[in-house]
């Protein structure tokens, strides 16, 4: 540091002020009693703590915790509930007994043709 020279303005003495240097990652003052080094982003990394995030809520536990809405259609929706319940239901059954089906007719139908290319050969 360089000793700068001011006048007071109450006398004419002059008097000895320390002038204030800035050097890259240092900051050097009169007042304190040590250099204060800035933090690198990489310093600053290592001292955090990692963050533990916690998992969401299962759906049992915010209907645990969830407000019943009185309505005075809650009847209608649960017959609406059930009728979509049955509806899906009934559509799985008929879709995997179609696809027995349609696959019990192409078994049948390639039976019947192996059959009929056996009797056309021998």
């Amino acid at each position: 540091m360089k000793p700068v020279k001011h006048v007071l303005t109450s006398s004419s003495k002059l008097v000895n002020v320390p002038e204030l240097t800035f050097k890259k990652g240092l900051f050097n003052s009169p007042l304190s009693p040590k250099p204060k080094e800035k933090h690198s982003a990489k310093l600053a990394r290592e001292k955090l703590e990692p963050m533990v995030l916690r998992s969401p809520p299962t759906g049992e536990s915010i209907v645990r915790y969830a407000l019943p809405i009185p309505s005075s259609k809650t009847k209608e929706l649960i017959a609406e509930d059930e009728l979509i319940r049955k509806i899906t239901k009934h559509l799985k059954m008929q879709t995997s007994f179609n696809f027995v089906t349609a696959c019990t007719k192409i078994l049948y139908s390639l039976k019947e043709s192996r059959y009929f290319l056996l009797e056309s050969v021998g």
